[in-house]
């Protein structure tokens, strides 16, 4: 949280929050799934080997 909320306010944050109007809600048909209004984290601003994580997570589920 601290991460996302330094100075402990709300802000949007791209792929996890935003404030969203009622009009907005209604035009996605009151839906709170978060890929809707919070729209899609910058993958550029992740230091994340996704493949490596993702081979390392199936070794270890396959055992």
């Amino acid at each position: 949280m601290k991460e996302s909320f330094p100075k402990g306010e709300y802000v949007d944050v791209p792929g996890l929050s935003e404030v969203a109007t009622l009009g907005e809600g209604a035009t996605q048909g009151f839906s709170l799934n978060p890929g809707r209004h919070g729209g899609v984290a910058d993958p550029a601003a992740e230091d994340f080997d996704f493949e490596s994580g993702l081979r390392s997570w199936t070794r270890s589920s396959s055992s």
